[in-house]
């Protein structure tokens, strides 16, 4: 998610691989009635649609609007809860008579901070991060750091061999490519899947070339996660780091 106006505007993109398509979120914040407006928008049509607008209270918000399926008129409600630090939950609910609502979209996110996923020392050896706030920040900016973030899921009884395969793998592959700063391996289990993150930083572009082939967004699969994964997301996220805190 990228901010822009101070916080008060923010954008972020959703890609959905099992049905092939994406879209993108847009969210506008009015100081004065301390609302939220949301508005999305599909790469199917590119039609900005109508917004629900709504606000927070506590860890819960929620979002009404009115819009058409199928040029029937219809309600919208959106929820999004705060699970905890790292984990929220974005539901969507259509009513055609304004009584009851039905739920047809639930999405849980992960929260994935890459300045604070066990990052003590995230440059290289000849690049140490500076001091202060000011030498690291002048060092990201003439030397913008990457962050590559890849998610898959298992199914629960197989995420215990698949950590191990991660941790005998493929992390010794991220290593052996020069530029690469460092690995990190985040997992959440669920009542029947578990999700993993994989959280790699690298010095460059060209870094992850040597890596991940020209594509540089393409995820890179070996041939033993088919025995694991339950399906194969196409794309990684690429995030560069802009700020980064270090233990004292």
């Amino acid at each position: 998610m990228r901010e822009y106006l101070g916080g008060k505007a923010t954008v972020d993109e959703l890609y959905f691989p099992t049905k092939g398509w994406a879209g993108l979120t847009l969210r506008t914040y009015r100081p004065a009635s301390h609302t939220w407006s949301i508005y999305w928008v599909s790469d199917t049509d590119g039609k900005l649609g109508p917004p629900v607008v709504g606000g927070f209270h506590g860890n819960r918000g929620e979002f009404y609007g009115e819009d058409h399926d199928q040029g029937r008129p219809m309600k919208v409600r959106f929820i999004w809860i705060k699970l905890d630090h790292d984990h929220s939950r974005r539901e969507q609910a259509f009513s055609y008579d304004d009584r009851t609502w039905e739920t047809n979209w639930i999405a849980d996110f992960v929260g994935a901070d890459p300045g604070k996923v066990s990052l003590m020392a995230v440059r290289n050896a000849e690049t140490p991060l500076g001091r202060t706030k000011r030498e690291r920040h002048d060092q990201l900016q003439e030397n913008p750091m990457i962050c590559r973030i890849w998610h898959g899921t298992t199914p629960r009884s197989k995420a215990d061999a698949y950590t191990s395969f991660l941790e005998q793998r493929a992390i010794p592959d991220y290593r052996s490519i020069p530029g690469n700063l460092r690995v990190a391996v985040l997992r959440r289990d669920e009542a029947e899947i578990t999700h993993f993150l994989t959280v790699t930083h690298w010095d460059s572009e060209e870094s992850i070339r040597a890596f991940a082939g020209d594509d540089l967004l393409k995820a890179k699969y070996y041939p033993e996660d088919h025995d694991y994964l339950l399906e194969f997301e196409p794309q990684v996220q690429h995030f560069v780091v802009t700020a980064i805190e270090t233990a004292p």
